[in-house]
């Protein structure tokens, strides 16, 4: 009896659970911060994974509260222990710049690939970056290859570099800064054909194959 009561509590829990983070982004988006932290904070304090990512967004910029970078994290760990992308670049970021927390290069890498995996653009090109140069990983120029390809085709399905900033934040889609992506597809493919040269013909083969075949976790 007490399992039947719980599920039949979850069954109603659930639809108005999304109606308040529906609610609290809409307030977010219209830039009314005071209602949309208060929702948000009793959604991620409830164990939401999306309300905790939010959250984080906004102690990081500052959106409604004080910029508090070690708060931002706390609610990014939450978030990105749950799965979501975004919140795993964040805390790539984080670590990878020393904000909010120790700056610890294995620990960007750590955050970058879970991101990466799940298809964030971002984090792909931030992965390229640290084989290319043995930052927190041994240097591999094939996997350089392979996330510098995947990057590449990203910005080219997407026409944005889409979460190449914390949190979505600093996407450039719609900024106007047309130009910071074409400097960023140009030197992707700039330095996609410098790693082509450091790579055997079958190691090259290899590597085009991988991430040819590659296809995001969540899909």
């Amino acid at each position: 009896m007490k399992i039947f009561l719980a599920l039949v509590l979850a069954a109603f829990a659930a639809p108005a659970t999304a109606q308040t983070f529906e609610a609290s982004r809409a307030a977010y988006d219209r830039g009314d911060y005071a209602p949309a932290l208060r929702r948000l904070r009793s959604l991620a304090e409830q164990g939401d994974a999306k309300a905790q990512y939010r959250l984080g967004t906004m102690y990081y910029f500052g959106k409604g509260v004080a910029k508090d970078a070690p708060e931002a994290e706390k609610w990014f760990r939450g978030a990105a222990e749950q799965g979501i992308a975004m919140a795993q670049h964040a805390l790539g970021i984080m670590y990878d710049k020393g904000k909010g927390v120790a700056k610890d290069a294995p620990e960007a890498v750590k955050w970058y690939r879970r991101a990466a995996e799940q298809g964030i653009v971002g984090s792909q090109f931030e992965l390229a970056i640290k084989y290319a140069l043995g930052m927190g990983v041994p240097r591999n120029y094939l996997q350089a290859y392979v996330w510098t390809s995947l990057a590449a085709s990203g910005i080219a399905r997407e026409g944005t570099l889409a979460g190449s900033g914390l949190a979505g934040e600093g996407s450039l889609a719609g900024s106007g800064l047309v130009d910071e992506e074409r400097l960023a597809r140009e030197g992707l493919a700039q330095m996609r054909d410098w790693l082509a040269k450091q790579l055997s013909k079958s190691e090259l083969e290899r590597a085009q194959r991988i991430a040819e075949e590659w296809r995001p976790k969540n899909e």
